[in-house]
């Protein structure tokens, strides 16, 4: 695991990348705000270990010859996001934003994934995973600026209404722009994605994907072009042209065997929306897919989105359990 975190047996490790630092220390709410001096440990990492550490929230910063900085790693942290959050005793998810190389893309890409609360503590266990993506205007940080989706991850897990889980939310690219591009954006997402999350993670082969709008319309199509390889696909406010019909239709029989399940939503304020995804439902059923079609309160806006998402972590933390 990249980046700081807490060990099994209580203790946090914490980790800070700088090449150009002669001297870093990490400070925080466990040292009264009081520098701590960490050691070097090669290719421009520096690296402390403390405790174990009482169970509870712990906020903290690291200190270089150029000032106090938050963890570079740590996407976790307080509301003003100058100091970093981690939490020692299991109740809280670890967020880290990261990249890798994608060969499909030619690039490299980032991505921000949510590590649940027992992922440190069980160092033993491995997690099924969601991939959940943005909008039109989101990268690979809007789920969590928009809608803290972290909390509500911690939240559900807690109170034992999903499974806890793997969410990895990747960035867009330019490609999904351009139609004759969408092949390369198609393999970044399907291929060189989960490829880098399995051989980084303690994955289960147990995977659902979600999207938001436009994110949303991809997210079935991953979902009815590859229905072997997800338990379950989501779409928030997404758009289905014609080719979907087709799409459907062509994967039907093995969309039924690996027994994918579909979930639609939009919101009340969508009236251009809601005909599509209605429509679109019932095709799915009269094919023999399993799917299901919700309607709630609101416009084409992260409120809407906000309120549905635990909706959707429930319906596929269902599927997870059918497979695990």
């Amino acid at each position: 695991m990249l980046g700081t975190h807490v060990l099994q047996d209580g203790k946090i490790r914490f980790l800070y990348h700088d090449s150009s630092a002669h001297q870093v220390a990490v400070a925080g709410s466990f040292s009264d705000w009081r520098p701590l001096g960490m050691a070097p440990s090669g290719d421009g990492w520096w690296v402390i270990e403390l405790g174990p550490m009482p169970e509870g929230d712990y906020f903290y910063k690291f200190v270089t010859h150029s000032g106090w900085h938050p963890d570079q790693f740590n996407y976790r942290r307080d509301q003003n996001g100058d100091s970093s959050f981690i939490n020692v005793g299991g109740h809280c998810g670890h967020l880290l934003r990261r990249g890798f190389f994608s060969q499909a893309l030619g690039k490299g890409k980032s991505y921000v994934i949510y590590l649940p609360p027992h992922y440190a503590v069980d160092g033993w266990r491995s997690f099924p995973v969601l991939y959940l993506m943005g909008g039109l205007f989101e990268g690979d940080t809007g789920w969590v600026d928009r809608c803290h989706i972290e909390e509500k991850l911690d939240h559900l897990a807690g109170t034992g209404d999903a499974e806890e889980m793997i969410v990895v939310m990747p960035d867009k690219d330019d490609a999904v722009f351009h139609e004759n591009a969408w092949g390369s954006y198609f393999a970044y997402l399907a291929t060189d994605l989960p490829q880098h999350i399995e051989g980084e993670y303690r994955t289960l082969p147990v995977r659902a994907f979600e999207g938001l709008s436009m994110g949303g319309s991809w997210a079935l199509r991953l979902g009815l072009t590859l229905p072997e390889r997800y338990c379950s696909v989501s779409s928030l406010s997404g758009n289905f042209s014609p080719d979907f019909y087709e799409l459907a239709r062509a994967n039907r029989d093995r969309a039924m065997a690996a027994g994918v399940r579909v979930r639609i939503a939009c919101g009340d304020g969508e009236q251009g929306v809601i005909p599509n995804n209605a429509q679109y439902n019932g095709f799915l059923q009269e094919l023999g897919i399993s799917s299901e079609f919700h309607v709630n309160s609101g416009p084409h806006d992260w409120p809407l989105w906000r309120a549905q998402i635990d909706n959707s972590i429930r319906f596929h933390s269902y599927s997870f359990r059918q497979r695990m």
